[in-house]
């Protein structure tokens, strides 16, 4: 746990899907006392979207995205 101080990310991923805000939520805890509402996808489901990264500042990053 303490090693995560010392090896943070540099970068945070944003994830929007399609159709969220329509789905059957359920809340997911996180650390401490936090929770986060999450919304539910079946096995098989296919999903749509898109994916943000957002860097920290004087951070750079190469990309790679493999769809089957």
């Amino acid at each position: 746990m303490a090693a995560s101080y010392f090896f943070a990310s540099p970068i945070d991923v944003e994830v929007k899907l399609e159709g969220e805000e329509l789905r059957k939520k359920v809340d997911m805890k996180l650390e401490k006392e936090k929770t986060v509402s999450c919304p539910v996808y079946y096995d098989g489901e296919s999903v749509a979207g898109q994916v943000r990264p957002h860097l920290y500042h004087g951070y750079g990053v190469g990309n790679r995205c493999d769809l089957a």
